[in-house]
């Protein structure tokens, strides 16, 4: 399990953030730390019925009802955005308006008042050819969001100069029950008796929630600087995870079915092989711990719902 409890803890110094994104998934629990030391702190969501946060639409964004001036914020971090890879590919314009534009120009408003911009990038930036990809590996994208993301690498310094900080992440998932992220999603498919479709040729790091979470605010404590890859650390294919989740809860193993990921004849491109190195990270925090998919997936069962079946009852005899 985690070896890092969530922070934020008495040995760390966490500047007052504005977080940028409140509803997501990211947002919310970087939110929630955040209150924890800044019981007053305020957000911005996309939601205009919310109370406890400012209505902010990356299509045209503006803060100046926020108030930036007075409310002494020193970082900002970004989880706004369209995250849907389908959706930019058949949607390029106006999703680049939001996950390039709209965050640069987000960024820039916050330089402009002394705040620096946390912004986030993705694994699949890269194009899976390489055997490892650090810190500094030159992206080579395949697709709409992974190209937007890529710009938004390369542009972001241009806009607030070199106080700014770029999270490149790999896929993202918690072990809570029923959250539909990575784990939840496969159990869920495993009790529904659904066939699992895995690829074999698709390997990524796999990065628990609670890690990222305390990844960043470590790195805030710090000022950090610069791009910054964060994954997991071991490299799974789909069908391993999956299969890993089976034996774990003796599901059904004849649910899970190999394919090659190209046999789903998605409308982008995806790169294979994402061996993403945190290489900069574990330089300046060697004692951090990431959590492996095998810890993840103890955690959940010991959650698991009593009253949801878990074990094969094919075996019995």
């Amino acid at each position: 399990m985690s070896k890092n409890p969530l922070l934020p803890t008495s040995n760390l110094t966490i500047p007052k953030t504005l977080v940028i994104g409140q509803d997501s998934f990211v947002g919310g629990a970087l939110y929630t730390c955040y209150k924890k030391q800044y019981p007053g702190i305020v957000a911005t969501s996309r939601d205009k019925n919310k109370t406890d946060s400012f209505f902010l639409d990356l299509n045209n964004p503006s803060l100046t009802k926020l108030n930036l001036t007075s409310k002494n914020f020193s970082q900002a971090v970004i989880c706004a955005g369209i995250t849907d890879i389908a959706y930019c590919e058949k949607h390029p314009d106006l999703s680049y308006k939001i996950n390039v534009v709209g965050v640069l120009e987000t960024a820039r408003q916050l330089a402009k008042h002394g705040i620096k911009p946390i912004c986030f990038s993705t694994d699949i930036v890269f194009d899976g050819l390489q055997n490892i990809y650090l810190d500094n590996s030159n992206p080579a994208p395949l697709n709409e969001y992974a190209k937007q993301k890529a710009e938004l690498e390369k542009k972001l310094p241009s806009v607030c100069g070199p106080n700014h900080l770029i999270l490149r992440i790999s896929k993202t998932y918690s072990t809570l029950y029923a959250d539909n992220t990575l784990l939840s999603e496969i159990i869920k498919k495993f009790t529904e008796k659904q066939i699992i479709s895995a690829a074999t040729d698709l390997y990524f790091r796999p990065l628990e929630k609670d890690d990222l979470i305390n990844a960043i605010l470590n790195l805030q404590s710090i000022n950090a600087t610069g791009i910054f890859n964060l994954c997991g650390p071991t490299l799974m294919s789909w069908y391993e995870i999956a299969s890993a989740i089976g034996n774990s809860f003796s599901f059904c193993p004849e649910l899970v079915k190999k394919i090659k990921i190209d046999s789903l004849n998605s409308c982008f491109q995806r790169p294979k092989k994402l061996n993403l190195c945190a290489n900069r990270f574990e330089a300046l925090f060697p004692n951090f711990k990431f959590q492996s998919i095998e810890e993840s997936i103890l955690k959940i069962k010991l959650n698991f719902p009593e009253e949801i079946p878990h074990e094969n009852t094919s075996r019995r005899t």
